[in-house]
């Protein structure tokens, strides 16, 4: 399984990522390039759609606390949308869960 990206700017400024698949090793450079792209182009109110992830591996998870550093560094904020119940437990064993805003809504 890959993963598929989908951006989509919300009418109050934010931008929202619907992810689907798997980010791994082998599928986290799809994200990667869209997370660059947004955050070089002065982005920082981001929501990434986590509800259609099956798997994340360390390597998603360092994307994800990548992402999250650059958004609130600016004063921004960069927010995980229903993140499905594996990605929570993996966030969870790597004890950085409560780093993330989480939101189960727009």
């Amino acid at each position: 399984m890959g993963l598929d990206i989908k951006v989509q700017r919300l009418p109050d400024g934010r931008v929202r990522l619907d992810a689907k698949g798997e980010i791994t090793s082998y599928t986290f450079q799809g994200l990667q390039e869209a997370m660059d792209e947004l955050l070089s182009g002065g982005e920082r109110r981001i929501i990434l759609d986590m509800s259609k992830i099956d798997r994340l591996t360390s390597v998603g998870a360092g994307l994800l606390i990548n992402a999250h550093g650059m958004c609130s560094s600016d004063g921004g904020q960069f927010v995980l949308l229903s993140p499905s119940g594996s990605v929570r437990r993996v966030l969870e064993a790597l004890g950085i869960l409560d780093m993330f805003a989480i939101s189960d809504s727009l």
